[in-house]
């Protein structure tokens, strides 16, 4: 929280920018102004208390020594996309051509340990990975999007990462069941030691 002076400074300053920034602000009464004020004044609070507790500015500088997904070494991973807190990657052991990584920058085992911003944020790289995807080749007409989320169901490298893998018609026989059964002669592969 911020301290009283610095809170009533902004309160100040939010109720000045009602009056000159807000299309009728100046025919609000002093306790309506104060009201939306104050509103405006608690979401603030509140956002930044958010931040805070999502790990503020410097999420996506927690990495993890022993992580291959945080160390990011150029000889093993390329990076084709990104945003303040998540990265797209070439995936090394690709299913299909394009298939690509969305991981976020700061270290989270799985989907269920990266916050609200994180989600977005890989969201948008989905979305974009996707267009840049149909744009370079036309004959992609669908998409895998894939998660491994703990030992159980089948995650290797436990720094979240979802998969984006691209799909033509005729690259199988039969494609119904989708992720069910994907590639199955792909799904298992050595990884190559360090």
């Amino acid at each position: 929280m911020q301290s009283e002076p610095m809170t009533s400074d902004l309160y100040q300053t939010l109720k000045d920018l009602i009056d000159d920034r807000l299309p009728g602000g100046d025919r609000l009464s002093d306790a309506e102004r104060e009201a939306l004020a104050l509103q405006c004044l608690q979401h603030i609070e509140a956002t930044v208390e958010k931040f805070d507790r999502e790990g503020g500015a410097d999420a996506g500088s927690r990495r993890r020594e022993d992580c291959i997904l945080c160390e990011l070494r150029p000889d093993r991973f390329e990076v084709i996309d990104e945003n303040e807190r998540a990265l797209t990657l070439r995936d090394s052991y690709p299913v299909t051509e394009g298939h690509c990584l969305i991981i976020p920058r700061r270290h989270a085992e799985t989907w269920f340990d990266m916050n609200e911003t994180e989600v977005v944020a890989t969201g948008r790289l989905i979305h974009r990975a996707r267009a840049r995807l149909q744009a370079d080749d036309p004959s992609v007409t669908g998409f895998n999007i894939g998660m491994n989320c703990y030992k159980s169901a089948g995650q290797s490298v436990f720094h979240a990462h979802i998969h984006l893998i691209p799909r033509r018609d005729g690259d199988q026989q039969d494609p119904q069941g989708g992720v069910r059964k994907i590639f199955p002669e792909k799904a298992r592969y050595k990884r190559n030691p360090d």
